[in-house]
């Protein structure tokens, strides 16, 4: 059974900030897949190294699918390509399983990015401009 100071514990917790817009090292803490209404995607998770204070940056990259069209596939095709660039991962050779693959070959790996501000319903959050 674990006993805590909620009053001294609580008091000390703080929210994890945005950070300004710049260029970052940043740091693939999780890469997870997922699928919904038949298409798939592989949200990863990203730290700034060296800021523990900074909010984790989501990053969703979008699959291509049966129902795209070959303008959308391409368009999907780029930017992961761009994401793998910018990570240094080295796309593997023939036919895999994408979300299983990213899962346990992303995290880890480091980029210095461009970090941009966001803001959807209200609520600031810190992207990837790739």
């Amino acid at each position: 059974m674990s006993f805590i100071d909620l009053e001294t514990d609580l008091a000390n917790v703080k929210e994890k900030a945005v950070v300004p817009e710049g260029m970052y090292d940043l740091v693939i803490e999780s890469a997870k897949g997922k699928s919904k209404d038949g298409k798939d995607n592989i949200l990863v998770i990203l730290g700034v190294e060296g800021n523990l204070d900074a909010a984790n940056i989501l990053h969703n990259i979008s699959l291509p699918s049966v129902g795209d069209d070959a303008e959308k596939i391409t368009n999907k095709l780029l930017f992961i390509k761009r994401f793998l660039a910018q990570f240094h991962i080295v796309p593997p050779v023939g036919t895999i399983d994408p979300m299983v693959w990213a899962a346990t070959e992303f995290p880890g790996k480091t980029g210095r990015c461009k970090v941009v501000l966001d803001e959807y319903n209200g609520i600031v959050s810190n992207k990837l401009k790739l």
